[in-house]
């Protein structure tokens, strides 16, 4: 009699991949991509906020010495040096220093006019960009800068300086915040 063996069970345990195998690796490798990407474009929004703060402070400081060239004038309830200034609002704001290149200004108008070319500066390097300079004894409340200011004569002068940022918004019930603070206050020493 003769044995009879079965070489089909022989030939089924070849090695190899199964279909579900490298589905499972494709899903796995994809789900680490997307994870990578993300990182990616949390760091490039990262290094863009980073170059929007360094621009403001470098405006801010810029702004601080144009004051520090007629202290006794930024000084003054109604000085040119305080204002208000939303870029939107003011898309089409030309400085006026023209005219002080023609003729012969006083301070107050001089002011004025570097104070519009700031602006204009301010409008073409942050996106939406907002600035407050006024007197202000106290520009941040529970570790958060504001925009509000208590116009105390005696209170140091502060520029607070805020953009759009594009930061995903907290929709938690703690920060019911209807505007952005701003992202920095610089008190001027004048």
């Amino acid at each position: 009699m003769r044995l009879h063996v079965n070489k089909s069970s022989a030939q089924s345990r070849e090695s190899g991949f199964t279909l579900i195998e490298v589905l499972v690796a494709v899903a796995i490798l994809a789900l680490g991509a997307s994870g990578v990407a993300a990182m990616q474009l949390r760091a490039l929004r990262m290094t863009q906020q980073s170059g929007f703060q360094t621009t403001a402070t470098q405006l801010a400081v810029t702004l601080a010495d144009l004051m520090r060239t007629d202290p006794e004038l930024a000084r003054l309830p109604g000085s040119p040096y305080l204002f208000s200034y939303q870029a939107d609002a003011m898309a089409n704001n030309t400085p006026s220093s023209l005219a002080c290149m023609q003729h012969i200004c006083d301070g107050a108008t001089m002011a004025t006019a570097e104070v519009q070319r700031w602006q204009l500066q301010l409008q073409q390097a942050l996106p939406q960009a907002r600035a407050v300079v006024c007197h202000d004894s106290n520009p941040a409340t529970a570790n958060r800068l504001q925009w509000s200011c208590d116009h105390a004569a005696n209170a140091a002068i502060v520029i607070k300086i805020g953009w759009s940022a594009r930061e995903p918004v907290s929709t938690s019930a703690t920060s019911v915040a209807k505007e952005p603070s701003p992202h920095i206050a610089i008190a001027v020493a004048i």
